[in-house]
């Protein structure tokens, strides 16, 4: 019995894991040192023998407020492993808005980048790619003030 006992949880800490390498590690945007989560949006992500690859397109986030930022000091921006290979960050005036500026950054577990725009209310939004992964977005309502 103790070996079959085994087996089976073994079997469902299988089940667990894989279930929850489904879905692309979380960026967050990093405030005076507090990590804030942006709104997930469309993904495609392959997580494993057991899930398979997924793919999710939410509809268009509504937020309730802007991120308060100082204009002309770094966004940061914290990702967690797996790292991906690709990052492109992008500023517009609304989610499916055409991009104001748009960089793709060196990555790290962090990214700073102090984009030349004016200040005023942006969406931020972070695209990131793993090459044997997929790919997801996250998008970020900011202000930056003067």
């Amino acid at each position: 019995m103790n070996k079959r006992m085994t087996a089976m949880m073994a079997l469902l800490a299988t089940f667990l894991l894989a279930g929850c390498a489904g879905s692309p590690p979380p960026i967050k945007l990093n405030v005076n040192g507090t990590k804030m989560d942006g709104v997930q949006g469309a993904y495609c992500w392959d997580g494993g023998l057991f899930s398979g690859t997924v793919c999710v397109d939410p509809v268009e986030p509504v937020f309730d407020a802007s991120i308060p930022l100082q204009a002309g000091t770094p966004i940061q921006l914290n990702i967690e492993k797996p790292f991906p290979d690709t990052v492109t960050l992008s500023l517009s005036n609304e989610v499916f808005g055409e991009a104001i500026v748009t960089e793709t950054v060196p990555v790290l577990s962090f990214i700073r980048w102090v984009p030349a725009v004016d200040a005023g209310e942006y969406i931020l939004t972070v695209h990131a790619t793993w090459a044997k992964k997929g790919d997801v977005s996250y998008w970020f309502k900011i202000r930056l003030d003067q």
